[in-house]
């Protein structure tokens, strides 16, 4: 569903280069911590632990514990962009909109105006930690 067509959404497209990269080295297990770098609101996460939301994709590193005590884990949460495309604001406007029955019957509550590409991916690092060892100590040498 739209309210322009397909030439005036490529003809009021600007992009932009937006290469960045970063990282995050997580050594706790808390469901708060783990949704914190996920950016999870309190409700989702009410959800979540109420068992009313089934996660996919990055998000099923909150279903992801350790298997046994004895296991010392880290996890690096990576991110990064590449470009930026927004629709100028030269289509705007009741009068530019080649689809108004999307509007008229209330099909549409939104409108996407700019799409920020990239990706985010979770890498977990396990090691069995032997009795003579301690997990701060693995951990560190981990990170």
């Amino acid at each position: 569903m739209t309210l322009w067509d397909h030439n005036d959404l490529e003809k009021d497209m600007r992009e932009k280069p937006k290469p960045n990269s970063e990282f995050e080295i997580v050594a706790s297990e808390s469901i708060e911590d783990k949704s914190s770098v996920l950016k999870v609101e309190a409700s989702l996460k009410a959800s979540f632990l109420g068992g009313l939301v089934e996660v996919e994709g990055s998000a099923k590193y909150l279903n992801d514990h350790k298997t046994s005590k004895s296991q010392a884990r880290l996890t690096l949460n990576y991110k990064t962009t590449t470009k930026f495309q927004q629709l100028s604001m030269s289509h705007l406007g009741r009068g530019n909109v080649k689809h108004p029955d999307v509007f008229d019957k209330g099909i549409a509550t939104h409108v996407v105006t700019g799409i920020l590409y990239g990706g985010q991916a979770f890498f977990v690092f396990d090691r069995e930690v032997s009795d003579e060892e301690r997990h701060q100590d693995i951990q560190g040498n981990m990170k």
